[in-house]
């Protein structure tokens, strides 16, 4: 049976790779695996399509822009929040992913967008974007929503005191007049249903952290009659540090949510952040190491240069 579109999420492609896949000798090669199982599912003519989060980062090096260039099989994408500065759609132009936009290599579904193609109709609701159900729609054709947002199935699928709003069912008159709606940024995948639409919910294509090892990365193929299969990618040269230290490594990492609340109450200007990281990490009761708290102000100090 003919596939009309492979739809795929949170890849999260960095320069240099999380700490449970340090072992990797070459992070770049790593991440090119996968994107060349992705490129010979795609066969070169069926459309992919990406749910947000392509990027781990909104600036990125040229080396690196261009490693994604030269690799990634050419999709349609939306963006999700790790792919803009500040989480802000209006900066895109700023950010590598709008790089990705010019040079041809993706095609940005927009807020609110609406592109038809062979079969199937996407509804592209990017980070922040208000999810709407559909008014009116062509006959004859899926219609599919793609969104970057949480949602959730059940304890499983979620993490402690994740808002009942997040849960599928809570999606129900969102997605109301959809035959099937993708997700991003949940990185456990999952399908299910919210009212009578199909949730498809694809989760991470390349795992990152010690949570993900044992995750069985896929891609989700829209079928012709409307049904939908999945395709597990193969993941056994994949390379990890020991279980153990990369919970070490991984507890170290900042506490974004309190972060995040210094930043908010300090406003936007960019000094403001630096003095708001300052003090987290000088803070005693974060424990944030001196060697990643340099770090950290050096990232910090190129990204506001």
């Amino acid at each position: 049976m003919k596939t009309l579109a492979i739809f795929c999420a949170d890849l999260h492609l960095s320069l240099k790779p999380p700490s449970a896949r340090s072992a990797e000798l070459d992070w770049l090669a790593s991440q090119k695996r996968h994107l060349d199982q992705l490129g010979d599912l795609n066969k070169g003519e069926i459309p992919i399509v990406i749910a947000g989060d392509l990027l781990d980062r909104w600036n990125n090096s040229s080396e690196f822009v261009n490693f994604v260039i030269d690799y990634l099989p050419n999709c349609l994408s939306l963006v999700g929040q790790h792919d803009l500065p500040n989480h802000r759609y209006d900066d895109l132009d700023r950010s590598s992913y709008g790089t990705l936009i010019r040079s041809g290599k993706i095609q940005n579904l927009s807020p609110n967008g609406i592109v038809s193609m062979g079969g199937f109709v996407l509804y592209s609701f990017p980070w922040g974007s208000d999810i709407k159900p559909i008014e009116s729609k062509e006959d004859g054709k899926q219609h599919i929503a793609v969104i970057h947002k949480f949602i959730y199935k059940g304890k499983s699928t979620s993490y402690p005191g994740a808002p009942k709003d997040e849960q599928i069912r809570a999606y129900a008159d969102c997605l109301k007049g959809y035959d099937a709606a993708t997700f991003g940024d949940n990185h456990i995948p999952f399908t299910g249903k919210a009212g009578d639409c199909r949730v498809l919910n694809c989760g991470s294509l390349i795992p990152r952290n010690i949570k993900e090892r044992e995750h069985k990365p896929r891609v989700l193929m829209l079928m012709e009659d409307g049904s939908w299969e999945s395709q597990d990618l193969d993941t056994s040269a994949d390379k990890w540090i020991d279980a153990t230290e990369a919970e070490r490594l991984e507890h170290q990492e900042l506490d974004m949510s309190k972060l995040l609340s210094e930043l908010d109450r300090l406003g936007t200007e960019e000094m403001d952040y630096r003095v708001a990281v300052e003090r987290y990490i000088g803070d005693k009761v974060n424990k944030v190491c001196k060697s990643i708290a340099k770090r950290v102000l050096e990232v910090l100090d190129d990204a506001i240069d």
